[in-house]
């Protein structure tokens, strides 16, 4: 075989493996251990399109079944999550934290995904049992809120948040006090609004805070240049986000839900 019809058999190969790498994600299911995510964070969207189809399964599991096993469920996710994040670096491809499972091929992220996707049904499953106290509920609030931001600082924190933002949303659910005012204030509402947009987007702008900060002059101290940068890219990324927002996200869930409406009102439709 010639260098160059080897070289068209390789291209061959690539192309047919693109092909069917493409589908997979226009699938949204690339991150179920089947293929790498063309877009880096849709590896979370295609984990949480899984946890969406089995939602029934899972409801009936976490919310309707016995005490023991919720507990039982509960002990499972906790153990998963702990596997993954004492697995070597070398197991975990490209990783920045202890749960920073993102390889799409591994399927790491879908039992991430799926078992945290089950703790926050937990939470909610504890929330009305627990019948906390204003008092309490207040407590519980702001430690897992300071315990959380202090974590967050810290390397290898990454279980030990999962469960206090499981804690942070039990308090939540039954407390409104300061701390519950500061958190569904309208700037992070906004940004939650937003949040899905950023995600999706600021992948994107990594690069740019790069440039922008090699751009700066060389006058400045690289801590001033840093925070420029920052500055400058994130206020980018916070406007990309809005007019993604406004001209594909909120019109596409509009139309989808014409579309489930539609079809609910189709004559014949049971």
């Amino acid at each position: 075989m010639t260098l160059a019809s080897t070289g068209v058999v390789w291209l061959h190969a690539g192309q047919s493996r693109f092909d069917a790498d493409l589908w997979l994600n226009i699938l949204m299911i690339q991150a179920w251990g089947l293929a790498d995510s063309l877009d880096g964070p849709a590896w979370s969207i295609s984990t949480e399109w899984a946890a969406y189809l089995l939602f029934p399964v899972l409801v009936k599991l976490a919310l309707f079944r016995g005490h023991a096993l919720a507990v039982l469920l509960a002990i499972i996710c906790v153990a998963v999550i702990t596997m993954i994040a004492a697995l070597p670096d070398q197991d975990v491809v490209g990783r920045l934290g202890r749960l920073d499972a993102h390889d799409s091929a591994s399927g790491l992220p879908l039992l991430r995904c799926l078992s945290e996707f089950c703790l926050g049904l937990l939470a909610y499953r504890a929330a009305p049992l627990l019948r906390l106290t204003p008092l309490v509920a207040g407590g519980l609030t702001a430690s897992a809120a300071a315990l959380i931001i202090v974590l967050l600082t810290l390397p290898g924190t990454d279980v030990a948040l999962v469960l206090l933002f499981s804690a942070l949303i039990l308090g939540l659910s039954q407390e409104r006090g300061l701390v519950a005012k500061i958190l569904g204030g309208p700037l992070l509402h906004g940004l939650g609004v937003l949040s899905y947009a950023i995600y999706l987007l600021h992948f994107r702008f990594i690069w740019l805070e790069r440039v922008a900060r090699d751009r700066l002059p060389a006058t400045l101290s690289a801590n001033t240049r840093e925070a420029i940068a920052l500055v400058f890219v994130s206020t980018l990324l916070l406007a990309t986000s809005f007019c993604a927002y406004a001209a594909i996200e909120k019109p596409g869930r509009r139309w989808l839900r014409t579309a489930g409406t539609l079809h609910a009102n189709a004559p014949g439709h049971a």
